[in-house]
């Protein structure tokens, strides 16, 4: 890899990760609606989060490669909480998977 990017390798990057995250989000995301125990609140604050959060983090990304490459804790800090999001998203389908198997089963 070559750092600094060009324009058209950072609009590659961005087109091409944006797009596979914000659908691995959606799935996510439905999966998290079909949750049936946890609250409404958290249900609208775990779909609509990693969007923003995605958004956050590319705009972090061009903000350090043309403006100052202190907006890095940005980029970090964004990226850590979607991470933590896609865990506790996970979390929570397959224990809302495993609940419902188990119910069945009995």
């Amino acid at each position: 890899m070559q750092f600094p990017k060009s324009f058209a390798e950072m609009l590659t990057i961005t087109h091409t990760h944006l797009l596979s995250m914000a659908v691995i989000f959606v799935f996510t995301g439905i999966g998290v609606a079909l949750c049936e125990w946890i609250g409404e609140r958290w249900k609208h604050f775990l779909v609509a989060e990693p969007f923003v959060a995605l958004l956050v983090s590319f705009s972090a990304m061009w903000l350090m490669r043309y403006v100052d490459p202190r907006f890095s804790w940005l980029l970090e800090a964004s990226s850590s909480v979607l991470a933590v999001t896609f865990y506790v998203q996970s979390y929570l389908i397959l224990r809302e998977l495993r609940g419902k198997g188990g119910r069945e089963a009995a």
